[in-house]
């Protein structure tokens, strides 16, 4: 009864610090945190840097120090957020909190505890690499087909094969287009001639050699490209070349800009004021918008006025940005945004001064 009473003054005292801020992360009394694998109501900071939890379906008190406490909501200061999927290793997660010194929690499919991984180890499932490809693309890598599902913080992209449900990580510079021409104008969907044998050009490898494939056979063989007899060209799939002034997918790129900014707005809606709230989600309408015209094939002056109705969005928002680089928790939120503007008004350019063809060859 001591025992208790004296737990229940320590909570009356310490009513006034009913939310702790700790290294940019907010505790507050009743805020349901994760400590260890496990899902704890917090109800009271001590000022010696400890915290009063409780388990579910447990009525005592227990000690646990507050920096290993995750908070279950918010960013990490180089852009993971809570309940943003990820993936790590060869699975899906979801990030279910963030830790103070950065780590996230995570949350496997069919499984209810939580762990503990380094955000360097989780690949995002937007984005873009620097050799032009994204989320979403397909590429050929070795013999095979794969399909582009996550960006890894260090370059590399998480891939799947076809009948596989794992991912794998495979470098970029590895991977073959399966659009468009080398620079000796040998391009996906010309049939030619090597040694004694009919072959499709599938892929355009980044040394200017190609991918190809027999006849009656699904795999895919390097090819030197000065090797081979070029006989059809009508099978090319348009007169698609990578442009230089882009040097990526335009509908990956454009596709991947607005889902990151869309879940970039809906991330950060727990800092944001009314009025601050009024401008992000117009963001997020317009990128949402962007994302629907490319997927509909709309035509292409309405995918460059979605465009530049984000742009503009994004200009009007620029003083929230300025104020988020100042802050720890929200710089990489601002860079973020930043960095899809000026994408947006380089591909705007790309579409007013450089690009005279069809739609179907950007999307």
């Amino acid at each position: 009864m001591k025992n208790l009473f004296a737990l229940m003054m320590t909570l009356l005292a310490l009513d006034s610090y009913a939310c702790l801020i700790q290294n940019g992360l907010r505790y507050c009394r009743q805020d349901r945190v994760i400590y260890n694998s496990s899902e704890v109501t917090l109800f009271a900071t001590l000022p010696n840097g400890t915290a009063k939890v409780k388990y579910q379906n447990n009525s005592d008190f227990y000690d646990r120090s507050i920096e290993d406490l995750a908070v279950t909501s918010g960013c990490t200061r180089n852009g993971y957020c809570v309940g943003q999927e990820v993936i790590y290793s060869s699975s899906l997660v979801t990030i279910t909190g963030i830790m103070q010194n950065g780590d996230v929690k995570v949350q496997y499919r069919n499984n209810s505890d939580h762990y503990t991984r380094k955000t360097e180890d989780l690949a995002v499932l937007f984005g873009c690499v620097d050799e032009g490809f994204c989320v979403g693309d397909r590429a050929i890598y070795s013999s095979s087909l794969i399909t582009i599902h996550g960006i890894h913080p260090n370059g590399n992209v998480k891939v799947r094969y076809r009948n596989n449900s794992d991912y794998y990580d495979r470098d970029p510079r590895e991977l073959a287009y399966t659009t468009g021409c080398n620079d000796f104008d040998y391009c996906v969907g010309d049939e030619a001639i090597y040694g004694s044998s009919l072959v499709t050009i599938a892929g355009i490898q980044q040394d200017n050699n190609v991918k190809v494939r027999y006849r009656n056979n699904s795999d895919y063989y390097t090819r030197d490209a000065m090797e081979l007899a070029i006989l059809d060209t009508s099978g090319r799939q348009s007169d698609f070349r990578r442009y230089p002034e882009l040097g990526y997918s335009f509908k990956a790129r454009a596709l991947n800009l607005a889902e990151s900014l869309i879940q970039h707005t809906r991330s950060i809606e727990g800092y944001l004021t009314n009025s601050e709230e009024v401008d992000i989600d117009a963001i997020k309408s317009k990128a949402i918008r962007l994302r629907s015209k490319i997927n509909s094939q709309a035509s292409i002056s309405e995918v460059r006025t979605a465009m530049f109705e984000l742009w503009q969005q994004l200009q009007l928002a620029n003083y929230y940005f300025d104020e988020a680089m100042e802050t720890d928790n929200l710089d990489w939120f601002a860079e973020s945004f930043l960095t899809s503007q000026y994408s947006l008004n380089e591909m705007i350019r790309f579409l007013d001064q450089d690009f005279s063809g069809h739609q179907s060859q950007l999307y």
